[in-house]
């Protein structure tokens, strides 16, 4: 948006190159007769210059500013990758107040074998298998069976509380539960965390191109392998 600052800086650039308001050059001796209508005429013609450079300044400052803004908005970063020292407790905490506020709101049920899959979901960054869960909610004596985890890895899903990874056949926790739309996942190889984008630029281009060949998208999954920088800092 535009600064006072910066208004005030052209503002000051504007009435230097008009010469100052109400100011004219030094008239001739033989003008100096003239009557006061033209000194006027002079001087409103200062104005009028004046206010002209300053609407053309703020509308290039505030469109600057307006795609600036627009490209921001649609190239996000839901989750970052994480360095070290994160305290990811408040991750869980948070996902978990998101969860139940989402199910609140949209009149389902989150039961203690869903809540307990979410959090063992958001243990960490790190896609985590079905079978994985179904191993630790055995160990807590749960007493669970395969569809059961399933089940309720459908329904998170479902709401929005998890992702799928399709390429591990793993699952991660949803940053934004109210966020609808296909995001993107980036993975590192190495000690596989991933971070979640949305970057409606990659979408909108998708969209483009699958109308033009006449195929309509159903579902997108976008997931791009590599290393992330802790790690590449680690094998350096």
């Amino acid at each position: 948006m535009l600064q006072g600052t910066d208004l005030a800086i052209g503002i000051t650039a504007i009435y230097q190159m008009s010469g100052g308001m109400g100011q004219t050059q030094p008239l001739r001796q033989d003008q100096q007769q003239r009557q006061g209508n033209d000194e006027f005429s002079v001087t409103l013609v200062h104005y009028s210059c004046l206010y002209g450079l300053y609407m053309l300044y703020y509308n290039i400052t505030f469109n600057i500013s307006m795609i600036s803004e627009d490209k921001m908005s649609n190239n996000r970063v839901l989750m970052p990758f994480k360095e070290n020292g994160h305290q990811h407790q408040h991750c869980l905490e948070a996902a978990l107040l998101a969860a139940e506020k989402t199910c609140l709101e949209r009149g389902v049920r989150l039961t203690s074998i869903r809540r307990r899959v979410l959090e063992l979901v958001w243990r960490s960054h790190e896609p985590v298998k079905a079978y994985d869960i179904l191993d630790k909610l055995r160990d807590e004596h749960y007493g669970s069976a395969p569809p059961t985890v399933y089940r309720a890895l459908d329904f998170l899903q479902a709401k929005g509380l998890v992702h799928k990874i399709e390429s591990l056949n793993a699952y991660v926790g949803c940053a934004e539960p109210d966020h609808r739309y296909q995001t993107q996942f980036l993975i590192c190889h190495d000690c596989g965390a991933v971070a979640e984008l949305d970057n409606v630029n990659i979408r909108r281009l998708l969209a483009e191109n699958a109308k033009q060949l006449g195929f309509r998208i159903e579902h997108e999954t976008i997931e791009i392998k590599g290393i992330c920088s802790a790690c590449a800092i680690e094998n350096q």
